[in-house]
């Protein structure tokens, strides 16, 4: 019985030995250590040099990830600093939305607005076009010069200046002008009327040149894409003619104002951008004449602590400023003699009345891009304060240095408020043009207003239009 027993107890030790060897022992992997490669912070196989490093890679991966976004948020901003910065990246074909941003994509979310033509000048044509006359009848434009030459209207991108002329002439005449009331109520999300003006004949052929990329662009936001008709421009030709664009083959000619045609509207997004941001800042905003210009963009007759003035109110109606201080010495307005593309050359009486020393300044610039020959436009080119940078700045024309000369009293003494010098005495010069020997200027001791020389010197003080 005993050796039963016995017997039959090694019987069920051997079974149980026998039972437990059939249990599989785990392996690294089977329990997640699957890199061969040690990792600071991860955990090591019992079993072998196996790790697990997954919380590893993914704190890893978070890390970056943060990184990443660290950047982009930087570089918004340093880019959120100005409008204009933001727009000086835009390429031809770009979309142009709202918010004063562009993309080669449309971005759902976002309102497109208009399609980027000219990045160099920030210029746009609207989504939408209408047909229109340029005049119902037939009259000369005063203030607009007539140009019968195409290699002369080619060069004419004053659009924004001409279509203000036109409007004022016609609204206070009572005529009837379609195609610039057409422009000047197009407006948009983010845009409002007067925005948007009708191009000039040179404006006008750059829309011709990148009519492929615009078009691709408008049919990817649903605008109207750019046909094959005639297109008005505001370049004038004569009391009965307008110069228009064949969109076909792009000719161009004397064409009758009453014709229709179509009209494309036009914005300079950049004034658009920098007039935005002031609205943004203060609309109610009212400056004067003689009032210290900030960097902020806003106006006081006093000087407010922790701002930065940069220049004086000398035309409050179309808001615009000179610099606090001008060229130390006298310098040349041209190094040679030469008529600029763009400029018309004006008598006293048209001179007087040019206020479009912007255009004029681009003008020189789209000719001599180094400003190597024209010392005056390179001096006002490249000045930049805080809260402005090189190319905001211009070389007025006569009509506002004359302004300035009869504002100059308001303007020195808020020079004086600064620590700034008085306007110097001396001769002053414009971007107005009388040949293409001769430039126009202004003699600030009696306001004596002479064409010289364009090799001789004169003082220079920029003007920012804000």
């Amino acid at each position: 019985m005993r050796k039963f027993i016995l017997y039959s107890s090694t019987f069920m030790l051997l079974n149980g030995v026998a039972e437990a060897a059939c249990i599989k022992t785990p392996t690294c992997s089977s329990l997640g250590y699957e890199s061969t490669t040690s990792c600071t912070g991860g955990t090591k196989c019992p079993f072998g040099n196996y790790w697990n490093c997954d919380s590893v890679n993914k704190i890893t991966e978070l890390t970056n990830k943060i990184t990443e976004l660290e950047k982009i948020i930087e570089e918004i901003k340093q880019n959120s600093s100005s409008n204009s910065d933001i727009l000086s990246n835009c390429q031809v074909g770009d979309i142009l939305y709202s918010d004063m941003t562009c993309n080669s994509v449309y971005v759902p979310g976002k309102r497109p607005i208009g399609v980027v033509f000219d990045r160099e000048n920030k210029l746009a044509i609207g989504l939408d076009a209408s047909n229109q006359s340029w005049s119902t009848e037939y009259f000369d434009v005063p203030g607009l010069s007539n140009i019968e030459s195409s290699s002369t209207a080619i060069v004419d991108w004053q659009g924004k200046n001409n279509t203000k002329v036109v409007l004022e002439y016609c609204k206070a005449n009572g005529k009837s002008c379609p195609a610039f009331e057409y422009v000047n109520s197009y407006k948009t999300e983010g845009t409002q009327a007067g925005d948007w003006y009708l191009p000039a004949l040179g404006e006008l052929n750059a829309i011709y040149n990148s009519k492929h990329e615009l078009n691709i662009a408008l049919g990817k936001v649903g605008g109207s894409e750019l046909s094959t008709n005639y297109y008005w421009s505001s370049s004038e030709y004569s009391s009965d003619s307008a110069w228009p664009l064949w969109f076909r083959y792009a000719s161009m000619y004397g064409y009758l104002k009453n014709n229709k045609n179509d009209v494309r509207p036009v914005i300079d997004y950049g004034d658009w951008a920098n007039s935005s941001a002031g609205d943004e800042e203060d609309s109610s905003q009212t400056c004067n004449v003689g009032d210290i210009f900030y960097s902020d963009k806003t106006c006081s007759a006093d000087v407010v602590s922790g701002k930065t003035p940069i220049g004086v109110v000398f035309d409050a109606e179309n808001r615009k400023a000179i610099a606090l201080e001008g060229s130390p010495s006298i310098m040349e307005w041209s190094t040679g003699y030469i008529d600029i593309p763009g400029i018309t050359n004006t008598y006293y009486n048209e001179a007087k009345q040019d206020f479009n020393g912007k255009a004029n300044t681009a003008a020189i610039k789209a000719y001599d891009s180094s400003l190597s020959n024209y010392p005056a436009a390179k001096y006002v080119y490249e000045y930049k304060t805080t809260g402005t940078n090189a190319g905001d700045w211009y070389l007025p024309a006569l009509g506002e240095l004359n302004t300035i000369y009869s504002n100059k009293d308001y303007i020195n003494n808020a020079l004086s408020l600064v620590g700034k010098e008085d306007i110097p005495t001396g001769y002053h010069w414009s971007s107005s043009v009388y040949s293409y020997l001769q430039a126009w200027g202004l003699g600030f001791s009696n306001g004596y207003v002479n064409y010289s020389y364009k090799k001789n010197g004169g003082y220079v003080r920029p003007v920012l239009a804000f």
